[in-house]
């Protein structure tokens, strides 16, 4: 009979021991979990916050684009009257006539197409000399545009 006992109690035992077996494996299970879900969490947080500094920065960009484009649509409105001062001039001023239909220096004409220290081919006047053609070749002439 103490055999039997024996076995039973090694059963009991075997089943305690799986029993606390389960638990510790189900705590370290969950424990891991836990972990996991808040470094999701952390994650999920750091993400918002790096999606509202974006929204933040395209409203900015938005913004900056909007103002460029209200400069650029004024600096075109400039433009267009400068070059209507210019026609009416020529129009209307024989001395004004006569000096807008001369050819620029190529050394103005580098200086205007190209910028201060800026390189191109007639960045350089003896090299611009040539590429600036007279009023009556048409080409290469600073004027207005004619509309």
């Amino acid at each position: 009979m103490i055999w039997v006992y024996a076995i039973v109690a090694l059963a009991v035992a075997g089943g305690a021991a799986a029993g606390v077996w389960k638990y510790n494996s189900a705590i370290e299970e969950a424990t891991e979990l836990r972990g996991k879900l808040e470094s999701s969490e952390k994650n999920a947080a750091r993400h918002k916050a790096n999606a509202e500094a974006q929204e933040k920065e395209l409203a900015r960009h938005q913004r900056l684009a909007a103002d460029r484009e209200r400069a650029r649509i004024v600096v075109q409105k400039e433009r267009d009257d400068a070059r209507a001062q210019i026609e009416d001039l020529r129009r209307t001023d024989p001395v004004a006539r006569d000096w807008l239909d001369q050819s620029l220096p190529p050394a103005v004409v580098a200086r205007l197409r190209f910028g201060p220290g800026a390189g191109g081919p007639a960045a350089d006047p003896a090299k611009a000399a040539g590429a600036v053609p007279k009023p009556d070749a048409g080409a290469g002439v600073l004027r207005p545009d004619k509309r």
